[in-house]
């Protein structure tokens, strides 16, 4: 018992200290896993359409990120390299969405097929392109990401400048006990 308590602290500490792995983990790694149990529920609900299910984990981990934001650690230090994280992370995803972009100008519409039958079966006699399909795909996968970690870095920001201005206040209180 006491070496899973070990392990757990080592790994909580090595998390919370390294900015590539809150990247990973807390932005990436963890929403993923919360998008995948939802991406079951949502396949059921939508009596099992591939574009849904194909779709729904990368609009969930975006959101799980901002959640996760919200809710947990509270931690002055940790928030700043969670920022930190979230722009590298921001990076990353724009630099993917600036390739994908250029990809689906660049490559010949007759190579993006494929991306017509991820919405249904027979949606390739009912007028969606594949450059269409490729748009939409684009910015489904793409968008959410961008909007979700400015929203996050955000709220970080909220929650450091809130933290701030409680410590100057508690500050001014003590000076003004202590003068008097």
């Amino acid at each position: 018992m006491n070496v899973f308590k070990s392990i757990k602290r080592r790994y909580s500490s090595i998390r919370q200290k390294n900015i590539f792995a809150i990247m990973f983990f807390y932005f990436i790694l963890e929403p993923l896993f919360v998008g995948m149990f939802f991406c079951f529920m949502l396949g059921v609900l939508t009596r099992g359409n591939g574009m849904v299910i194909l779709i729904s984990p990368f609009i969930l981990i975006p959101l799980s990120c901002v959640l996760w934001v919200l809710l947990d650690n509270r931690d002055i230090d940790f928030l700043k390299r969670a920022k930190v994280a979230l722009e590298w992370n921001q990076a990353i995803a724009s630099s993917v969405s600036l390739f994908v972009a250029i990809y689906i100008i660049v490559v010949p519409e007759s190579d993006l097929g494929f991306l017509r039958y991820l919405f249904s079966p027979a949606s390739g006699d009912d007028g969606i392109t594949s450059r269409d399909a490729a748009n939409l795909v684009f910015l489904t996968l793409s968008f959410p990401f961008v909007i979700s970690f400015t929203f996050a870095k955000a709220t970080i920001e909220h929650i450091l400048f809130r933290k701030e201005k409680s410590q100057s206040y508690t500050d001014e209180i003590n000076k003004s006990k202590s003068v008097s």
